[in-house]
């Protein structure tokens, strides 16, 4: 499978997970900032399984794995969507 297929792949995994978790945790189709919530779940792998299915949880993982996550962008009236950005690891003491 070419890799625009993959990412495209876990790219919409990863949202409709998180739409679903934000639908059921805040009863909102996209809650403010709930994707970073979720990457920092994923992140300390607190509770995964009572919100995620298993194949959601690892294209959330790979999609990581690759250095990525999704984002809720506002655009215009009607133009809201969900992208990809490249995740920036701090690191300690850095500015």
């Amino acid at each position: 499978m070419p890799i625009e297929y993959e990412m495209k792949y876990l790219k919409e995994m990863t949202e409709d997970a998180i739409r679903r978790y934000s639908e059921e945790t805040y009863n909102a189709d996209w809650y403010s900032n709930v994707e970073y919530e979720v990457l920092r779940k994923m992140q300390e792998g607190n509770h995964l399984p009572v919100y995620f299915k298993e194949y959601q949880i690892l294209a959330m993982k790979e999609l990581m794995r690759r250095g990525y996550w999704v984002k809720w962008t506002d655009g215009q009236i009607g133009r809201n969507s969900v992208t990809l950005y490249r995740i920036i690891q701090h690191k300690e003491g850095a500015d």
